[in-house]
């Protein structure tokens, strides 16, 4: 009796408390940026985080412990491998029976539930070791994560005084994504910015996550974007860098090497001092980065372990989670899978890494010159491909003089040494010094016979990226697609990388109090930047070569706007759908009604014009004919024939934004609410519409 109470707190009690410990400082972190967003649910928004995040936690740790795999940082592994499985079961839930993402994990929790009750997981000693550091680290990067994001997350409470956003513009859109699939008031509609079509396809996996906080808090999906999505997806990628770090060397090692990653300036701020590839602007300005950065760290981490432990289980799961990307962040799938793809084969190849060094070095070489020889001999690739405007073009975000030169070389016949040098020019923009650490860290470490195949993913992710700015294809008329998108993992793996193997050198880090020494740095750093940083805006562009990024971040709010989507938000029924004129509904990424919509959650008739326009022939179709019912509501005597032309389109709402419009109401009398130049009219519930007579 007496040995089995000694080994009950190491079998039993510590595994339940660590994973609860956990759950809930990551409940609290997100409660607390909800409540800096304006929530007035706290005690439900607590409730609502523990059973979301428990889920994920649970989930994950299910599936690795059924592939019995022993990472040396259990804990926040198992939560990005959770946060990656339940993210697109919400997605799938949500799409498939059209509930809300909120109501989506309740089968979650219960299949969660029941998989734990079907094949429990018995703890060992091995994968309790340290697991108290593991908590600290979640604690460490949650309170430096929520510091970065303070002041983004506040926005929804300050909004209705004015001012700009603290962000870019394309918050707008995540907000009505998340409203897509989080509000009852837009579940039903599809496409909430062309009610009753179905979603574009696109990577809706952390809109579907960051979904589940908008029943709990009632907060609308601009706020919800702003709170949820963006530290969300910042602390899954910390919390996926940190496991790969940790199962490449330690954790101590790893802890530090985040929260140093996180705080040094990236190459923007340097050298070439190109705006575009700074690496925060693209976290904060596309938040779906974060996401994607922590899966698909978490997918080297684990074939790292398979190729260190010949389990084909860590493989299998590494190569799944980088699949997932493909729903999460499509750009960080092109870029990974080659990358990821080529380390394991170079692990399955039986030979010496001098072999191995010379024959990945000579592909590379002989791959950019045929390629760039290819692009230079056949204008119809070149055209295809288009390499060269993309690159003109972005290195025009930094020193002039560059950009000049390499104008130059283009514009005198020198396009092969254009294509050439053009991708090595953007790896230099992209890694800054680093280009230069990289190789010096690598012959450090075969200097010290440490070398091992997975230390070739750093350089692999380094020929993909060259690979693809010159053979990319254009997505969406856009060439930066898949070109430059992706570029932050491939700077934060070789940052950590460096960080990492250099740790190992340090007799700090391999001393036994080497886990108290990073704490304490770790701490030391967190709280310098709560202090020196408490004012920072980390998600404000370079503005020096990219004076166009002032059209984007921090856009004046419109007088009225958050008051207007307040109150359709309050009066409005599932089914309801908007309806905005002129301008206001035009535009390829912004417009003013998506802004509207993004407060409001309710969907639009017609919205993003112009983008319709670009896309295929029956897009264009919709776009005229449903322009043509909003010029027949413009275009009304007065408001009793515009309010009968709205209810034969079961339109309910029509806003305007102009001062003295619409022509058959310019003093508003008729309209049901107004604040600053808005005004919205009410045709009434399709259940009871209520048009006067004309």
């Amino acid at each position: 009796m007496t040995g089995l109470s000694a080994r009950r707190p190491t079998f039993v009690a510590r595994p339940w408390l660590q994973r609860a410990a956990c759950v809930f400082i990551m409940s609290c972190f997100m409660t607390w940026l909800c409540l800096l967003a304006g929530t007035g649910h706290g005690a439900r928004t607590l409730l609502a985080s523990l059973l979301i995040i428990a889920t994920m936690t649970l989930c994950g740790e299910w599936i690795l412990a059924r592939a019995s795999l022993r990472l040396t940082s259990p804990l926040p592994a198992a939560w990005v491998v959770g946060a990656a499985v339940t993210m697109l079961a919400t997605w799938a839930l949500s799409s498939t029976f059209g509930m809300t993402a909120a109501w989506a994990f309740a089968p979650l929790a219960g299949l969660t539930l029941l998989a734990w009750l079907w094949k429990p997981i018995r703890s060992n000693s091995d994968s309790e070791q340290g697991s108290w550091f593991d908590v600290l680290a979640i604690a460490v990067l949650s309170i430096l994560i929520a510091c970065f994001c303070r002041d983004v997350a506040a926005f929804q409470t300050t909004v209705a005084k004015g001012g700009s956003l603290p962000a870019w513009s394309d918050y707008y859109v995540h907000g009505t994504a998340i409203a897509s699939f989080g509000d009852p008031l837009a579940i039903s509609r599809g496409n909430i910015l062309l009610a009753d079509t179905p979603r574009p396809l696109y990577h809706y996996g952390t809109y579907a996550l960051a979904a589940a906080w908008l029943s709990p808090t009632d907060l609308p999906g601009l706020a919800l974007a702003l709170c949820a999505l963006l530290p969300l997806g910042l602390l899954i990628g910390a919390l996926g860098l940190y496991a790969w770090v940790a199962q490449l060397t330690n954790k101590a090692i790893a802890l530090a090497t985040v929260v140093i990653v996180a705080c040094l300036p990236d190459a923007a701020a340097y050298g070439m001092e190109n705006g575009f590839f700074g690496v925060r602007w693209l976290l904060y300005t596309a938040p779906g980065t974060g996401y994607a950065l922590g899966v698909a760290a978490m997918a080297a981490a684990c074939v790292t372990l398979g190729l260190r432990s010949q389990r084909r289980a860590a493989t299998a799961l590494g190569f799944a989670l980088l699949a997932s990307l493909v729903a999460i962040r499509l750009h960080f799938f092109v870029l990974l899978a080659p990358a990821l793809a080529g380390t394991w084969l170079l692990g399955k190849w039986r030979t010496s890494g001098r072999t191995q060094a010379l024959a990945v070095g000579g592909a590379f070489i002989v791959a950019l010159c045929a390629a760039a020889a290819l692009l230079a001999l056949q204008p119809s690739l070149k055209s295809l491909f288009l390499p060269l405007p993309y690159m003109e073009s972005t290195l025009g975000f930094g020193i002039p003089h560059l950009a000049a030169t390499f104008h130059a070389w283009v514009a005198s016949g020198h396009e092969f040494l254009a294509l050439l040098i053009g991708p090595l020019l953007m790896l230099v923009a992209a890694l800054g010094i680093w280009v230069l650490i990289l190789p010096v860290m690598t012959i450090i470490q075969v200097r010290r016979r440490r070398w091992e195949t997975a230390d070739w993913l750093p350089w692999l992710l380094c020929a993909t990226y060259t690979g693809l700015i010159l053979l990319a294809p254009t997505l969406n008329t856009d060439s930066s697609e898949l070109r430059h998108r992706h570029f932050v993992l491939m700077y934060a793996i070789v940052v950590a990388w460096c960080f990492a193997r250099a740790g190992e050198c340090l007799p700090t880090f391999r001393a036994p109090s080497a886990e108290l020494a990073s704490l304490g740095v770790s701490v030391l750093l967190v709280l310098v930047v709560m202090v020196v940083g408490r004012d920072a805006r980390l998600g404000l562009p370079s503005l020096k070569h990219m004076p166009w990024a002032t059209d984007f971040y921090g856009r004046p709010i419109a007088p009225g706007i958050a008051q207007a989507g307040t109150y359709l938000r309050e009066h409005s029924q599932s089914g309801d759908i908007l309806a905005t004129s002129g301008q206001a509904m035009r535009g390829y990424m912004q417009s003013r009604q998506t802004e509207l919509v993004s407060f409001a959650d309710v969907p639009t008739y017609l919205g993003r014009v112009e983008l319709l326009e670009k896309q295929d022939a029956a897009s264009a179709t919709l776009a005229r004919e449903r322009s043509a019912v909003i010029d027949g509501v413009v275009n009304a005597d007065d408001w009793p024939g515009a309010c009968a032309r709205l209810a034969g389109a079961s339109i309910r709402w029509f806003v305007v934004d102009q001062p003295h419009q619409p022509t058959w109401d310019p003093d508003h009398h008729s309209a049901v609410f107004q604040s600053g130049t808005f005004a919205i009219y009410d045709a009434g519930p399709a259940a009871a519409r209520r048009c006067p007579q004309e």
